[in-house]
């Protein structure tokens, strides 16, 4: 009598396991790049935990790796891939000497530059520097993120003459790339005091102001301007 009850017990309880294994997996977004995906992928993994005690420290820890894996995975994804593939083609120039109008590896000036990285990523820009600054979304120093275009005025108190990609902002630290007439294509600090005068405007390309390739700092700052209206 007692093996029945205990192999009775045995069916029960694993039934229940199976069932709620099934409603877990269910309840994971399909969709786990879109926002909507995430958050409710979140909100699964945040329902509290009913099991026995020898099995529910190994549930935690799934849980956290799974959680951490969607916060890799977001469409953030999508501009992160974008973005460093501009980055990756604009380091095979560097050493590229400037060039006053060239446009090829043996020279090249700063506008076309910025023209032939970005194309890798379909992004259309026009020839001159005066031009590329009315392209895109303007935005403001304290916004800028990698992907940005920034515009310097060098050889003229207004006029914009000069352009260059930010490819990191750290701590407050913004470095960019660019053709330099003295060092050709190089790394610089917007920090540096030569740049620091001279800068006068950042363009956001259209292809990153779009909603799949906004920034989760972007998306929290809109959110939040919601929740308070």
């Amino acid at each position: 009598m007692k093996k029945v009850m205990l192999l009775l017990f045995a069916s029960i309880f694993l039934s229940s396991c199976s069932t709620q294994s099934y409603i877990a997996q269910s309840s994971y977004p399909t969709d786990p790049m879109s926002r909507t995906g995430l958050i409710a992928a979140k909100t699964a993994l945040e329902r509290p935990v009913i099991t026995p005690q020898e099995i529910t420290e190994e549930i935690f820890i799934n849980r956290a790796k799974t959680f951490e894996e969607l916060e890799k995975n977001t469409f953030v994804s999508n501009f992160d891939r974008a973005v460093n593939n501009i980055i990756i083609e604009a380091k095979t120039f560097l050493g590229t000497p400037y060039r006053y109008g060239g446009v090829t590896r043996r020279g090249i000036d700063c506008s076309a530059f910025m023209q032939q990285i970005f194309d890798v990523e379909g992004i259309d820009l026009p020839r001159q520097s005066i031009h590329q600054a009315k392209t895109g979304k303007a935005v403001s120093r304290a916004e800028l993120q990698k992907g940005d275009l920034i515009f310097f005025s060098t050889t003229s108190p207004y006029r914009i003459t000069h352009v260059g990609m930010v490819t990191e902002v750290e701590d407050g630290e913004i470095t960019f790339i660019h053709s330099a007439s003295s060092k050709g294509v190089t790394f610089e600090s917007l920090n540096h005091p030569y740049w620091d005068a001279r800068y006068r405007a950042g363009r956001r390309p259209d292809k990153f102001v779009q909603p799949k390739y906004i920034t989760t700092a972007e998306m929290d700052s809109l959110e939040q301007i919601a929740a308070n209206r």
